[in-house]
């Protein structure tokens, strides 16, 4: 039987939930501009080096995110919905889809429903079983990207093939960036589709990033911020962690800072030549390094254009010396 759709207008667009046995079609944003058509062919995540974002590198896969671990407070924001109409029949509704008891004499007081405790159970419901991968079109050379998530230019972007990335993910979904963030009315007929509203609208201050959005699914509970801790908060961890098929990746980025300036010095074949082993991070940048020449990706770096004053991503031949650690690249003329 075919399941009446869910639409909510919002901003000039309708978002959609509509499930007809296929989950990675079930979502969908409808505008006059036919966004969903304009799906780039490749997106780009930008990195920090750290052991988490380079393991992830290393073992092929991406973290789908809670809201709560999002650097925007704002997105994707439990506040946004709006739960004067709540009643008991809607914590009905969403305690029948947990797979959890809840105490229901916790949410219902003496007063009536307790809102900011339905919001809660509804994340729990939502986030506990997925996740936000957040991505930019790989034609977008905004700099704000490098300086805001690769601490200031020192770590790497990877830039994926959107097709790979749809076989873990549902999505992509197009950012709408708001002049006014505005609240929704909860409404159970409405539920699935309040649920892709809420991921796909920013404040218009961030409307540089050009990001897209996929929602990934754990394969069982995931970890939510504030409620788990110790081992079963790493445990949780992994279930948030999506692994990519083959050749998922299209090219590798390092940032303009990402090797020590003065640990640069030229050759006489006008060649930069790096000793990682007096790099800052040298593990990190030897392991990242090592795998993408073992595994022939396409590694490109960023550098500073002097005559237009911008940022160039300029692809590297180089040669990385694994005995000795030590990094060999053609110096861009």
């Amino acid at each position: 039987m075919k399941v009446k759709p869910q639409k909510i207008d919002y901003h000039d667009r309708t978002y959609i939930w509509e499930y007809n046995g296929d989950l990675s079609t079930m979502f969908r944003i409808e505008n006059k501009d036919n966004i969903q058509d304009k799906i780039p062919n490749f997106l780009t995540k930008y990195y920090s080096l750290t052991d988490f974002n380079v393991d992830a590198f290393l073992n092929n896969y991406i973290y789908a995110a809670h809201p709560k671990e999002l650097n925007d407070p704002f997105d994707s924001y439990s506040k946004l919905i709006d739960t004067s109409n709540i009643n008991e029949k809607d914590i009905d509704f969403v305690e029948a889809r947990l797979p959890v008891y809840i105490n229901r004499d916790y949410i219902l007081g003496n007063n009536g429903v307790n809102k900011d405790m339905f919001i809660e159970m509804f994340y729990d419901f939502i986030f506990e079983g997925t996740g936000i991968i957040s991505m930019t079109d790989a034609k977008n050379q905004n700099p704000s990207l490098w300086a805001n998530y690769t601490n200031n230019h020192r770590g790497f972007s990877i830039t994926f093939k959107s097709e790979s990335v749809k076989q873990i993910a549902m999505g992509p979904f197009k950012v709408d960036y708001i002049d006014t963030l505005e609240k929704l009315t909860y409404e159970n007929k409405n539920f699935n589709a309040l649920v892709l509203w809420l991921i796909s609208i920013k404040s218009k201050y961030w409307s540089t990033e050009e990001e897209w959005r996929f929602i990934g699914r754990g394969i069982d509970k995931m970890y939510i911020p504030f409620q788990h801790y110790g081992r079963e908060m790493d445990l949780k961890k992994q279930n948030r962690k999506l692994y990519l098929p083959e050749n998922a990746i299209e090219n590798v980025t390092l940032g303009y800072f990402f090797f020590n300036y003065d640990n640069k010095m030229l050759n006489n074949r006008n060649q930069v030549v790096v000793d990682l082993n007096k790099e800052n991070d040298q593990e990190l940048k030897i392991k990242l390094l090592n795998h993408i020449k073992n595994n022939n990706i396409s590694l490109s770096m960023v550098f500073l254009n002097k005559k237009k004053l911008r940022f160039d991503s300029v692809a590297l031949t180089y040669n990385f010396i694994k005995d000795s650690n030590t990094f060999i690249f053609d110096n861009p003329k």
